[in-house]
């Protein structure tokens, strides 16, 4: 035999083996119906809350550090979560928010929706200036809903007005 053949047989059995091989260490694959079917129901979940998003809230979770931003005509602000405590048949809550555009715009409206899906709303309104770049803490309290129940808000924020100034002198 010559040595081609030879390495051409060495080759082939070394390919058997292998195939062997890896027949025995197979393991059987793990069935993952039930993380698929999870996944697919939080895409929908998140699905929905898109549709149900009027395309300027906040998503906020107060249980993980983080900030949300809201939009409204005259641009983008941030909205940070802070504390949210137990308060007669509700939670108060407190929020930063901040005035990213470089306009200053007049008395905020905040909406937050909140509770089981976010079924729940409450608004407040805010008077007086907010300059570009700075910020305004506010406190609501939301209810009723308990503090189990209480997860992940909606806010939402628009202006009244822009005010100008006018022209520097």
């Amino acid at each position: 035999m010559s040595s081609r053949g030879r390495n051409l047989g060495l080759v082939l059995l070394a390919s058997l083996v292998a195939a062997g091989a890896c027949e025995q260490s197979a393991k059987p694959v793990p069935d993952h119906t039930k993380s698929v079917a999870e996944l697919a129901r939080r895409v929908e979940a998140l699905e929905e809350a898109q549709r149900r998003d009027d395309r300027g809230v906040a998503i906020l979770d107060f249980k993980h550090p983080g900030y949300g931003v809201a939009h409204d005509k005259h641009g983008p602000t941030v909205v940070i979560p802070g504390v949210a405590e137990p308060y007669l048949d509700g939670l108060k809550v407190t929020f930063l928010l901040i005035n990213a555009t470089g306009i200053s715009l007049s008395d905020p409206a905040i909406t937050v929706r909140f509770g089981p899906a976010e079924t729940q709303s409450s608004r407040a309104e805010i008077s007086g200036s907010f300059m570009p770049g700075y910020s305004k803490r506010v406190e609501m309290v939301l209810a009723p809903v308990k503090p189990e129940e209480f997860g992940m808000v909606a806010v939402g924020v628009r202006y009244a007005a822009v005010e100008w100034s006018g022209p520097a002198k």
